[in-house]
């Protein structure tokens, strides 16, 4: 399953190195340069990571983060900006985003905040699906008829052995059988 990445950055030369290790990754990159029309990009779906700017035009990159956030669903987001004070920090991961990276940046932690990111959404659908799974099991528990949970009902075990068969079936034992080995009525 190829991945679809969403960058908005403004800056040509950074947002075409960006696309070219998302590639590299193994990912598809959608490179936009505004941040309204990087949104309407977004709101079309199938995005699985956004890596943003938060100083475009069109659109900054806060409300942008804040609208992705009021959407449905959960897709994280990586702020990629020159933006580096601890304020600065500390608002983008408020404002939603699931991770920070400063410019200048290096392209090997770029690299491996992206993986992150997708460790951390694959972890949490994994114990979403075991959720899931475990919601239907108990919804199909509920399902049963009433008064059978934990209650015999009434079918008998079938033995496995030839032993056993003939000792819970008296009358097709062989008559020596029924002399040697007598059953026992409890």
């Amino acid at each position: 399953m190829t991945r679809n990445v969403l960058i908005i950055e403004d800056n040509p030369g950074i947002g075409e190195l960006v696309r070219m290790h998302v590639a590299e990754l193994g990912m598809t990159p959608v490179l936009y340069d505004r941040g309204d029309t990087g949104l309407m990009r977004f709101r079309e779906g199938g995005i699985d990571l956004v890596i943003l700017d938060l100083m475009l035009p069109g659109l900054d990159g806060l409300s942008v983060c804040r609208d992705i956030r009021s959407s449905p669903g959960y897709v994280p987001v990586l702020m990629l900006t020159a933006k580096s004070t601890e304020l600065d920090r500390v608002l983008g991961l408020e404002m939603g985003a699931d991770d920070y990276l400063t410019k200048p940046f290096s392209v090997a932690e770029l690299s491996a905040r992206v993986k992150a990111l997708f460790r951390r959404v694959d972890a949490m659908a994994s114990a979403s699906l075991e959720k899931t799974k475990e919601r239907e099991l108990t919804a199909d528990a509920r399902a049963l008829p009433s008064g059978r949970i934990g209650q015999r009902c009434g079918a008998k075990a079938q033995p496995s052995s030839p032993r056993a068969r003939a000792h819970a079936h008296p009358q097709r034992r062989p008559r020596v059988t029924h002399h040697v080995c007598r059953p026992r009525h409890d």
